[in-house]
């Protein structure tokens, strides 16, 4: 009978891969481990992420919404131009310390229509970072929602951010996901025209909770969730803490900078009270941080347990992403991931998205990333029997 019941769970979940993987693909620029992937047909996807944003925007036929912190590729630019020329409504938001950027000047002087995030009324002056990496496609006509789609993760639309550093995106093609970055993408904007509202443009703390906080992908039972800093203040990381302290098995994290306190405490009780493993991936530059956790996740979970990579003079781990349980895929296995560094100034100050996604196929993906990083670092994980196998052999 118990048999059965695994494959039972492994048809559901190889029905929903072949479901879903119409609606969400996850990219990632660097090598994975594809011996990881379960099933064995689910390997992760490394490719040219620029490649992979200009087809993104070259699928845009009635709209196109980019919030980003930082636009200076030529190519990307010239693939915005293109979407604008042959009539398609353009919107941009950069981050005011970029505004400046030849390829954002290129696209203004062509009649593009862009704001930075010190455009309000009164000025806001872009106190606080602008951090959020998301585009959206087709969300802003009421005739047809099978082309809505978001492009939402780690990465800057620089070279640097395509190639150098090791980033990851979602490209989801989901109706109500698009209608909720649309609306916070108009906040900012301070309209749902195509021309910005210098008087109700909102940014940072001036933003109110005014999106759904879930969605669902096809073929999951699970609410998935979406939220934005700094307007939901507190609730965020206490939605990550949540998905922590729902581990049986392992968590597993790659970050660029992580400082939050609250965060290691429950990463510790879930290690010290129930067992599950932990192991994470730092940036060699970003842990050298003002209150890095590095250090003291080292001593307590171990040298060979919390890692670091990269120089230490120059960003390569840009990831902001956790895994719960993705060895177990039924133990509700979550990727939480988007914009948002694990800082105070990630989750009270700067503008930032984090998705928190229930899917074991995707948890799978982002697994394979994780261990080739875990491994480029020094460190190695056990080949351990795990659920997919029991349910596979």
């Amino acid at each position: 009978m118990q048999k059965v019941k695994f494959w039972v769970i492994v048809i559901v979940i190889l029905l929903n891969y072949i479901v879903q993987g119409k609606e969400v693909d996850v990219w990632f620029n660097h090598s994975v481990n594809s011996v990881w992937a379960e099933p064995t047909t689910n390997t992760a996807h490394t490719v040219d992420l620029r490649a992979k944003l200009i087809d993104f925007i070259a699928s845009a036929t009635t709209s196109l919404d980019i919030a980003v912190y930082r636009l200076s590729d030529s190519q990307v630019k010239d693939a915005i131009w293109s979407r604008f020329a042959s009539g398609v409504p353009v919107r941009i938001i950069v981050d005011h310390d970029y505004i400046d950027e030849p390829e954002i000047e290129d696209l203004i002087t062509s009649g593009v229509p862009v704001i930075d995030d010190a455009f309000t009324s009164p000025v806001y002056q872009g106190s606080y970072i602008f951090h959020l990496k998301f585009a959206i496609i087709n969300a802003r006509d009421n005739t047809n929602t099978e082309d809505d789609a978001v492009w939402v993760g780690s990465v800057n639309f620089t070279n640097h951010g395509f190639f150098t550093e090791c980033n990851n995106t979602l490209e989801i093609k989901n109706h109500t996901l698009a209608q909720i970055y649309t609306t916070e993408f108009n906040e900012m904007w301070g309209s749902n025209s195509d021309s910005p509202d210098k008087l109700n443009a909102h940014f940072s703390t001036q933003k109110s909770d005014n999106t759904t906080d879930t969605f669902a992908l096809v073929g999951t039972d699970e609410d998935d969730e979406v939220y934005f800093t700094p307007l939901e203040i507190g609730n965020v990381e206490e939605k990550i803490i949540n998905a922590i302290n729902s581990a049986d098995y392992e968590i597993y994290f790659c970050i660029f900078t992580f400082t939050r306190d609250p965060i290691v405490n429950a990463l510790k009780s879930r290690y010290d009270n129930y067992g599950v493993e932990v192991k994470g991936v730092f940036d060699n530059f970003g842990k050298n941080c003002i209150d890095s956790k590095f250090t003291a996740m080292q001593d307590h979970f171990g040298t060979d347990s919390i890692l670091a990579l990269g120089a230490s003079s120059d960003i390569y781990i840009h990831h902001k992403y956790m895994l719960i349980d993705p060895r177990h895929p039924g133990s509700d296995p979550i990727v939480i991931t988007g914009s948002a560094n694990w800082t105070s100034s990630g989750f009270n100050y700067n503008d930032e998205t984090v998705l928190i996604i229930h899917d074991p196929i995707i948890a799978n993906q982002y697994l394979q990333e994780f261990v080739a990083r875990f491994e480029e670092a020094g460190g190695s994980l056990t080949t351990r029997v795990n659920d997919w196998q029991l349910f596979v052999y």
